[in-house]
Order: C-alpha cells, then sequence, then structure tokens
C-alpha cells in the first residue's frame, strides 16, 4: 500500500476497511447493493485479498506513530470480528499501548531530563548546581 510509505495511515486503515468489508455499509451502499444489507461483519465476504504482510505492516507503523488508541485497537477490534487473522502478539501490543496511551510515554532522554529538573528545583537554594 503506497500510503503507508507516504505515512498516510487514516487512508491506509479506510483502504483496508473497504478491502476487507469491515464496516458497516451505509444506507446509500445498502440501496445500491442489496446483498450487503443485513449481513453482518464476518459475513461479508473480502473485496479483495490483501496478503497478511500488508495489514501487519499498517498496524506496526501505527505502532510506531504511536496511533494504537486512536486507529490501531479499533482496527485489531474489526479484523477479529470479520475473522481475520492478526498475529497474537501484535494485536495483543496494540491493544496493550491503546490502554496505556492515557498515561504520557516518555522517551528515557526525556526521563533523565524530568529527573534532573525535579532534582534542581528540590535543591536549596544556596546550593550551587
Amino acid at each position: 500500500v503506497s500510503c503507508l510509505s507516504y505515512g498516510d495511515l487514516d487512508f491506509a486503515v479506510r483502504l483496508l476497511d473497504e478491502a476487507l468489508c469491515l464496516t458497516q455499509p451505509t444506507q446509500q451502499e445498502e440501496d445500491v447493493t442489496p446483498e450487503g444489507a443485513g449481513t453482518s461483519i464476518a459475513q461479508r465476504k473480502p473485496r479483495v485479498f490483501l496478503e497478511p504482510k500488508v495489514i501487519e505492516d499498517v498496524l506496526r507503523l501505527i505502532g510506531r506513530r504511536r496511533l494504537s488508541k486512536s486507529l490501531g485497537a479499533p482496527l485489531v477490534m474489526r479484523l477479529r470480528a470479520a475473522g481475520v487473522m492478526v498475529p497474537e502478539r501484535l494485536a495483543e501490543a496494540i491493544l496493550n499501548c491503546s490502554q496505556q496511551a492515557d498515561q504520557k510515554l516518555l522517551s528515557p532522554l526525556e526521563q533523565r531530563r524530568s529527573e534532573r529538573q525535579s532534582w534542581c528545583t528540590s535543591a536549596p537554594s544556596g546550593v550551587p548546581l
């Protein structure tokens, strides 16, 4: 998927949704294509065959960009509901990251900076640093 090379994850997720029929059709789509009416996500057939590596690449990039809560977890849930195989470790990592997204994750450098800053502010005022 070329949108991955450009980093357009919203579009990549929409493409996966459309290709694998992961979302419920709108009323207009049901009027045009009655074969999708009244069927659950798991009952609808994918429009195209996608290699599992494409799905994995999308999920990995979502994780790297720290968009697990907004894009990754909902996508994993839709994939599982549709019966699409997602590697267990990758799915669990996305779901765990989405739960931890409420906490601000700091890089090691940011952690050291915050520790130093708190140490500097707690030092007595007459002691040179």
